[in-house]
């Protein structure tokens, strides 16, 4: 499945679930968070170490259920969660003799958890904010509307056998940035017309920061076998996951905050 299809297909879904409430979103959540995990597990696992995939998946399946079933405890519960996360990396690790790089593969593992963990709960405690369908569709389209065009212009480069353009920002893309946040806010305005213009806005930044965070990790990654010069295939940590996971736990916190 190309990188293109695969980003609308998890928008998609997770669209879908909007509409069949907090526990069908849980769902979603849960297989968008484990296709992340091994994909972050696959591309680390080529360039550093391995995470230890059963127990990265730990927080990834326990978070969104979590805050599916009591989404005002659900932070409170992160910290125990990482901890039995820890510990069965560390054992697993123990188990399977596995001595060289089990530092790395013990990092690796805690920051897959962190991140994809993170990401998934978040977006189900999205959907469980007053009006959080609504914001959960926002965050949702923005991250396709930030994510599908760097895609398309990396696969033309990669197919190209060139170099990605470099990410400048001249007037073209500064007024495209603008077009796309000045979307979102007239859509979020109009589903919910008490919503602040600035939290509207905050949280339209929030998504094309994450973007830029994807596009710059998997720019930066190199793509094996490539020959110099080439532009790797595009991807990056979460895969089409990934502006969307990075993107929901801060649009979450800036939503509570602005008491949303």
């Amino acid at each position: 499945m190309g990188p293109v299809v695969a980003t609308v297909v998890v928008a998609a879904a997770v669209l879908a679930a909007t509409a069949g409430g907090v526990a069908v979103v849980a769902g979603v959540a849960v297989l968008v968070g484990l296709l992340a995990t091994v994909d972050a597990s696959r591309l680390l696992g080529r360039y550093c170490a391995r995470p230890v995939l059963p127990a990265a998946a730990v927080p990834v399946v326990a978070l969104p259920v979590v805050a599916a079933n009591d989404a005002a405890t659900t932070w409170t519960q992160v910290g125990g969660w990482y901890v039995a996360t820890f510990v069965a990396a560390t054992a697993l690790l123990l188990l399977s003799g596995r001595r060289h790089g089990a530092t790395m593969g013990l990092g690796a593992t805690m920051a897959v958890a962190a991140v994809v963990g993170l990401g998934a709960g978040a977006l189900v405690l999205l959907a469980a904010l007053p009006s959080g369908g609504v914001w959960l569709v926002v965050v949702v389209l923005l991250a396709v509307a930030a994510d599908v065009p760097d895609r398309l212009v990396g696969l033309r480069a990669h197919r190209e056998g060139g170099e990605p353009p470099r990410a400048r920002p001249g007037p073209g893309a500064i007024a495209a940035l603008a077009g796309i946040v000045f979307a979102a806010a007239a859509l979020a305005t109009a589903l919910t017309p008490a919503a602040s213009p600035l939290m509207i806005a905050a949280v339209a930044v929030t998504v094309l920061v994450a973007d830029r965070v994807v596009v710059m990790v998997a720019r930066s990654t190199p793509s094996r076998g490539a020959a110099p010069g080439r532009a790797p295939a595009p991807g990056g940590l979460l895969g089409s996951c990934g502006t969307l996971l990075l993107a929901a736990p801060v649009a979450y916190l800036v939503l509570r905050v602005g008491g949303s």
